[in-house]
């Protein structure tokens, strides 16, 4: 790495510090504190299960392929047998599937894509290499669970039997 890209790369973290600390400032809007709150929710349900170990929430799943980037895991689970990741949706609406991925009916309509499960198979991935690089040993299970928590939630039937 030249000084130049060196530079640049402080430049691009001393940016993304500002950004951050001025969004974390700002206060949160309703439908994000439902988020949270249901979030908050799933965690307490994991952790009352006898065969979770342990639970935490807003996990940074790094991508080990990049030199920045990271995705959001909203609950992880530590059970007896790996890990589970859970991702959190506060949808409400029809949720369908969509070329094996799930997304809300009225995003796919605005021509929006799907991304949820292949997100969640890219922070499957991530964290089973970074695993791998700690434990030297490529044992470690990685399961994925995505969770409706809006009671005004109606899933489509594919949805209702897709599996990962």
């Amino acid at each position: 790495m030249n000084s130049r890209q060196l530079s640049m790369g402080l430049w691009d973290r001393i940016r993304w510090y500002f950004n951050t600390k001025r969004m974390r400032s700002l206060a949160a809007s309703e439908n994000e504190l439902k988020s949270l709150n249901s979030e908050l929710q799933v965690l307490q349900l994991v952790e009352s299960y006898r065969f979770v170990k342990q639970a935490f929430h807003a996990v940074r799943i790094p991508d080990p392929n990049r030199n920045r980037g990271s995705g959001e895991i909203d609950v992880l689970a530590l059970t007896e047998r790996g890990f589970v990741l859970i991702e959190c949706k506060n949808y409400r609406g029809k949720v369908v599937c969509h070329n094996g991925d799930i997304i809300q009916e009225k995003l796919l309509k605005q021509g929006k894509k799907a991304h949820i499960i292949n997100k969640l198979r890219m922070k499957q991935r991530n964290l089973k290499l970074c695993a791998i690089s700690v434990l030297q040993d490529d044992a470690l299970e990685v399961g994925m669970l995505t969770v409706f928590t809006n009671p005004a939630i109606e899933l489509g039937l594919e949805v209702q039997n897709l599996t990962s």
